[in-house]
């Protein structure tokens, strides 16, 4: 069987093709006929920490990876790719958001290929109906051959810039527009500038040749969230509230551009997925729909950035029919359920069952309920928009939570000590923690062991 895993970044539930039929309509309608998970959660608020998560099905206090300065490589234990690679399994990362930061220079991260097309997908945006063209020119050289690929998807990540439907039922945004005209002309020339003259960018393009044709270098010339404008915008969007409405609706717009550029790509796997069972999920949550004071204060953990859409589906009728791919799901899930699954479907390795670990680990096609806990962690010395002032840990379930912040670091322990934790806490929430842990921690231990035994890894 053939795994493909649709990343769509940056999407929280509340606005996702399992709530809103105004963001996605075309998603939403067909999310009908999926398995869909309502209560699934990320582990953290970016990409590397999700990701990094999805393919070892570790918290990010053991795989090690929380922002850009660590890399993959800090992961002791294992990962989905490399196990699927020595089964003669093609493995791909392929997408516009670059992996390699921290990483050395050539390194695919034990996958067959890790393709970025860019080195920024902020600065260098390639707009999902394009980036299709290079998903299916790919997927065209490599489906014949046994595959698990991760495609990543990035048009509602903001900045918000899908082209033409960026300032859609934006009336008092184009006012804004028209009063700081000057400030767009100010851009214009500065954009000029830096296109012609900047090494950096002469060094980009001569990298990736083909963004000249299908991304905005630096952005687009009318760039709300850029220089000069960004500071003034976002104080009428957070402060003043006038253009908060139309922020949202530039959200709106670019939701309802992705969900035109997945229908396309999933147009096309319906004649080219034989053998296939596919993930469609958010890595993370929207943190810039959230006000930064708000951030500021709660955290960047709330659950509402870490709740996150998943749905599993194939256009292959008999694997529908065998892993029964109908329905809705609203037992817990995580992203750290997403190795544990595929490793059963692809390798007959039922870790539950090997380990006597299903307090810790699900599989998302035969969920058991259980009174478990996940983990979101975060940390990072960077500071800035999106993020809070803190590292932060929350252990929860659908009932309760714990929350323990930490000082601002680009690392995160084991376990956390409590001489350690910055806010007020219960000694029974503490040890609650501590304990669930600890077993869950030395659980992995445990399933490192066996899948070493066995010669999986």
């Amino acid at each position: 069987m053939n795994i493909v895993i649709l990343i769509i970044d940056a999407i929280s539930y509340n606005y996702s093709w399992l709530k809103s039929k105004d963001h996605f309509p075309y998603l939403n309608t067909i999310s009908e006929n999926f398995l869909n998970f309502h209560n699934h959660y990320g582990v953290s608020n970016g990409t590397r920490n999700n990701l990094a998560t999805i393919l070892s099905g570790l918290p990010p206090s053991l795989h090690k990876t929380m922002n850009r300065k660590n890399s993959f490589r800090n992961n002791k234990y294992y990962n989905i790719q490399k196990i699927l690679g020595t089964k003669g399994y093609y493995t791909l990362y392929f997408g516009t958001q670059p992996l390699f930061h921290s990483e050395k220079k050539g390194d695919n991260l034990d996958f067959s290929d890790a393709i970025y097309l860019s080195p920024s997908m902020a600065d260098y945006y390639i707009p999902g109906l394009k980036f299709n063209n290079f998903v299916i020119n790919h997927h065209e050289k490599i489906k014949n051959k046994t595959h698990f690929c991760i495609y990543h998807y990035t048009d509602v990540h903001a900045p918000f810039e899908p082209p033409k439907v960026k300032f859609k039922n934006t009336k008092k945004i184009n006012y804004f527009l028209a009063k700081n005209f000057h400030h767009i002309i100010k851009r214009y020339f500065w954009l000029k500038i830096q296109r012609i003259f900047s090494k950096k960018v002469k060094e980009v393009l001569n990298n990736y040749p083909h963004l000249v044709e299908n991304s905005f270098p630096l952005g687009q010339n009318i760039s709300l969230e850029r220089y000069p404008l960004n500071k003034k915008f976002y104080h009428e969007v957070w402060n003043t509230k006038k253009l908060y409405e139309d922020y949202i609706q530039m959200h709106k717009n670019a939701s309802n551009y992705q969900d035109k550029s997945i229908k396309e790509i999933l147009e096309y796997f319906k004649k080219n997925s034989k053998n296939t069972l596919f993930l469609m999920l958010a890595d993370h949550g929207n943190s810039d729909l959230i006000d930064p004071e708000k951030r500021k204060k709660e955290g960047i953990l709330l659950k509402d950035l870490v709740h996150v859409p998943l749905s599993i589906f194939s256009f292959d009728e008999e694997i529908n029919r065998r892993l029964k791919l109908h329905g809705d799901i609203y037992d817990l899930t995580s992203h750290a359920d997403i190795f544990n699954t595929i490793l059963n479907l692809l390798t007959d390795v039922n870790l539950k069952k090997e380990t006597n670990s299903s307090n810790y680990i699900q599989d998302l096609l035969n969920i058991e309920n259980i009174n478990r806990y996940i983990f979101s962690e975060f940390n990072d010395l960077r500071s800035g928009k999106g993020r809070s002032d803190r590292g932060e840990i929350k252990m929860f379930n659908l009932n309760e939570e714990y929350l323990f912040n930490m000082s601002s670091s680009d690392e995160i322990s084991d376990i956390l000590e409590k001489k350690n934790i910055l806010n007020n806490f219960d000694k029974k929430d503490y040890e609650k923690y501590f304990t669930y842990k600890s077993e869950f921690n030395n659980k992995i231990k445990e399933i490192k062991k066996f899948l070493s035994d066995n010669r999986i890894i």
